[in-house]
């Protein structure tokens, strides 16, 4: 079904396959082009989001210029399955009552939703680790992990176990000979796919990235209803402003919630303790349902991390050892600019 499905958007969408099986992108723009004054079918023909109408949404124009405008070169990117790194739906950490998920989530209207969520999008960023303060030295698999990503599925109800999600991942490595070493790369993963490291793409502490993750076609008015969602991710590191755009198949989609969240993931089918990270705060989030709704990640419901790796009760301190979701917030990107120098 998924092979006779995606052979239907190669056509429709123009396609083109990458080093991973199942995992496809578009072609790439000439040197110079600029998404601001391109035409909206180059846009699309080259896996841009498509720019909402000035008129209609002056909020999303605004932020559409501010993030997906700021694009302009396609990174040349080798992605990289990593099995055993696991990004997965919202559960209880160490099968107690530690939460692997910080940040905000919002719901659409029930489950199964009339109206899913299909889009959401966010800026951050990049937090920079280090050794977690009276923290352990080693653990088992002497590695200290963190992750900043957007989705959409993984909450609110046991049947929705599909999370499509992006971000970056922040990890610190202690390696027998070569001591600590921080690792920062960006990935995408549609659990329970196995999870992609965007291997190329330039990731470092202090750099602004965007993502924006949507379902392409939801009502199926191209691809039959019955068959496996399309799912896009374009993703901008606005300091470099180097992009990528990818598509797949998922296994299952419900669009039941959206999310801008820090988390624990699970390496070799264990959570790892957190590093000592920076502050984390999201701008420009907000998620959109069928119905063109538009759901603010600052109106949604908090998820309280609280890993014993990074010492328990700081999440939300102001000790930059834990991540401070208090910041999420709808405003436009206006961190972005600066680090940006403008």
């Amino acid at each position: 079904m998924e092979s006779s499905s995606i052979k239907r958007w190669q056509e429709k969408l123009g396609l083109q396959p990458t080093n991973l099986a199942g995992y496809y992108t578009c072609a790439s723009p000439e040197p110079g082009f600029d998404p601001v004054a391109a035409s909206d079918a180059d846009l699309a023909r080259f896996g841009f989001p498509a720019r909402p109408n000035p008129t209609e949404d002056p909020a999303g124009h605004s932020r559409w210029h501010k993030t997906v405008g700021r694009a302009r070169y396609a990174a040349s990117l080798v992605l990289r399955e990593r099995p055993d790194m696991r990004h997965r739906p919202a559960q209880p950490a160490r099968g107690d009552a530690q939460a692997a998920w910080s940040g905000k989530v919002v719901f659409a209207d029930g489950f199964p939703p009339k109206r899913p969520l299909v889009e959401v999008f966010g800026a951050w960023t990049v937090p920079k680790v280090a050794r977690p303060p009276g923290g352990p030295f080693t653990n088992s698999n002497p590695i200290w992990m963190s992750a900043t990503w957007v989705g959409l599925d993984g909450a609110g109800n046991s049947e929705s176990t599909d999370v499509f999600q992006a971000g970056t991942e922040q990890d610190l490595i202690n390696f027998p000979l070569l001591g600590l070493r921080d690792h920062y790369y960006a990935w995408f993963e549609w659990f329970p796919k196995t999870g992609i490291e965007l291997s190329n793409l330039e990731i470092s502490p202090g750099m602004a990235v965007f993502v924006q993750l949507f379902i392409v076609d939801p009502a199926g008015h191209f691809a039959a209803p019955d068959l496996p969602p399309l799912g896009q991710m374009f993703f901008v590191n606005l300091t470099t402003q180097a992009y990528y755009s990818l598509f797949t198949i998922g296994e299952t989609f419900h669009g039941n919630s959206a999310e801008w969240i820090v988390e624990t993931p699970s390496y070799q089918g264990d959570y790892t303790p957190l590093p000592d990270f920076t502050q984390v705060a999201f701008f420009g989030a907000a998620a959109i349902d069928t119905a063109g709704t538009v759901f603010l990640a600052a109106d949604g419901t908090s998820q309280t991390l609280d890993n014993t790796g990074a010492g328990p009760g700081r999440v939300g301190s102001d000790d930059h050892s834990a991540v401070n979701v208090s910041e999420v917030t709808s405003t436009p990107v206006v961190g972005i600019e600066a680090v940006n120098g403008g």
